[in-house]
């Protein structure tokens, strides 16, 4: 609601899309709303145990960082990596969150909350700035995968983001890049 009704788009009598996603500040870890005329209506809803932003958070705190605070700075050292040993632990990270595209809602094999429990093994033996270009590509291809996903199942392509997954800069620039919004 905050980011329909601080957009102004609620007087241009379009359809717009709001995506939400963070750790579960709702009780759900992403959200996909359609909104028109001043109406929501609650398209899908990820639970609050498949969330992207923890294995993020996660990330953020095995690189020895402040959760909830310095994922800053995790994208901020991820162009830093080198490209050629990003997709080996790319591969590893992209089993654990994928999106269902009928539902759009995002799908784990485990209970993302216990992520953590699985980083020694991804991230053993892996260079921090490798680590920090992976979760950085993995949160761009599946977030900009999702709204792709939205936009060519509706035909919209006027979008409103908000939730403190969509605080990182990277995403929001390549979602900005896709041909349909």
């Amino acid at each position: 609601a905050f980011a329909y009704y601080g957009s102004g788009f609620q007087f241009k009598k379009k359809k717009v899309f709001a995506f939400t996603a963070d750790g579960g500040g709702d009780g759900s870890a992403a959200s996909l709303w359609l909104c028109q005329n001043s109406k929501m209506r609650l398209l899908s809803k990820t639970p609050v145990y498949t969330s992207i932003a923890y294995l993020y958070l996660y990330t953020t705190y095995y690189l020895g960082l402040k959760p909830v605070e310095d994922e800053y700075k995790v994208m901020g050292l991820a162009p830093y990596a080198s490209k050629n040993k990003i997709p080996e632990v790319l591969e590893s990270l992209k089993k654990f969150i994928d999106i269902d595209p009928k539902t759009l809602i995002f799908t784990s094999p485990i209970n993302t909350n216990v992520f953590h429990e699985y980083l020694p093994r991804i991230y053993s033996r892996k260079r921090f700035d490798v680590i920090a270009g992976a979760i950085q590509r993995l949160a761009e291809e599946r977030v900009t995968r999702w709204v792709s996903l939205a936009l060519n199942k509706y035909k919209i392509n006027t979008i409103v983001t908000a939730g403190g997954f969509f605080a990182n800069v990277k995403v929001n620039q390549k979602i900005a890049q896709l041909a349909l919004v």
